[in-house]
């Protein structure tokens, strides 16, 4: 079997945008029989079990093991390109819809995310306040942990950039195994189709969810509801008015609205 000529692999995104499903993927057996790339996962290492600092504000002075697939990289892209990184590597980053990312954190840190200090905190204010109060301090959350930065960072990817996959959750969910085979042949990890379609149904949502289809939501869960555009059950007026102040055009440099005229319950 011939493996990929590739030294690393960086699994890059924001928190929501289908990280865990997709390290998942990554650490497969099958992944690592078909590229030699062991998973790295940093944050394993830190003191804390996790990177305490902001997403746009983590910078990495030395270079990440070769050999490896690091995954998640909950990163910017000015301090992902300014760390150190071998002749031969290749990078993914997958973008989320930001309204998606607000209701997917919210019901996150309220439920199911494992709980440290900071989540506990989180959580005791979700608990104790209205889901509209909740959604909006998830919003201030966002803005303040850096992630809104970061996924506008990403659009700064040059054309010329021939390492660099730009990639959004909602084409993988949609469109899994033809988005699938673009992204493992971008990534230098050369499998067959039959390979592809087994090691995607054994990561599907009905699997990861024990049973649940895409739409039916368990709130406890890691994989609450398996869908896009389930912000539109929770944004009214008030929602959608407040985003606007915090992230401005944010959501037509992403390209998923053209101008602020998207329609919200009122």
């Amino acid at each position: 079997m011939v493996h990929s000529r590739l030294v690393n692999i960086y699994h890059c995104t924001v928190h929501k945008a289908g990280s865990q499903w997709i390290r998942k993927i990554l650490s497969d057996e099958r992944i690592l029989r078909h590229s030699g790339l062991h998973i790295h996962h940093y944050q394993s290492h830190m003191p804390e079990g996790f990177d305490t600092r902001k997403v746009n504000e983590r910078k990495f002075e030395k270079a990440f093991p070769e050999g490896t697939i690091v995954t998640p990289l909950y990163i910017d892209y000015e301090n992902y390109k300014n760390f150190p990184k071998p002749k031969n590597y290749r990078t993914i980053f997958i973008m989320r819809d930001p309204r998606d990312l607000v209701i997917s954190h919210y019901f996150s840190k309220k439920y199911s995310h494992e709980l440290n200090p900071l989540i506990k905190k989180i959580r005791e204010r979700l608990i104790s306040c209205p889901l509209q109060e909740g959604i909006i301090f998830i919003i201030d959350y966002l803005k303040e942990d850096g992630s809104f930065d970061a996924l506008k960072s990403w659009t700064l990817v040059p054309k010329a950039d021939k390492n660099t996959l730009v990639l959004r959750y909602e084409s993988l969910i949609e469109n899994k195994t033809d988005l699938f085979q673009k992204v493992f042949s971008h990534l230098n990890i050369n499998m067959s189709d039959r390979i592809l379609t087994i090691l995607l149904e054994d990561y599907n949502f009905e699997r990861l969810s024990k049973g649940r289809k895409p739409g039916l939501e368990n709130k406890f869960s890691h994989y609450r509801k398996g869908i896009h555009g389930d912000w539109k059950n929770y944004f009214n007026l008030e929602i959608k008015n407040y985003f606007l102040a915090v992230t401005n055009n944010l959501l037509e440099v992403l390209g998923y609205e053209t101008d602020s005229s998207w329609q919200v319950n009122e």
